[in-house]
């Protein structure tokens, strides 16, 4: 991951890192917002399935929590069968 800079004064880095941020982390791992970040219930589903329960995990994470992005495109890769998300922001 890149270096990470918390005083971003360009607004377009700042949702960069925050939707950064949101992918990052799972659901119940944050102490005083546990519905932060995503619930990881594609974990262990087959790969077409996965894909479907990720993506809808993303842009659900995504409209709550930085409401500023939109999503243009969401795909994935995998790598050693781990799912990778790969998302284009617009702007």
């Amino acid at each position: 991951m890149n270096n990470i800079n918390l005083f971003e004064t360009d607004e377009k880095a700042e949702i960069k890192r925050n939707v950064a941020f949101i992918l990052s982390t799972y659901k119940y791992s944050c102490a005083m917002a546990r519905d932060f970040g995503l619930a990881a219930r594609f974990i262990d589903k087959p790969n077409s399935r996965a894909e479907s329960i990720a993506r809808d995990e993303i842009e659900q994470a995504i409209k709550e929590y930085e409401p500023r992005a939109e999503i243009d495109e969401i795909s994935f890769t995998y790598e050693n069968n781990r799912l990778y998300p790969i998302i284009k922001l617009k702007g």
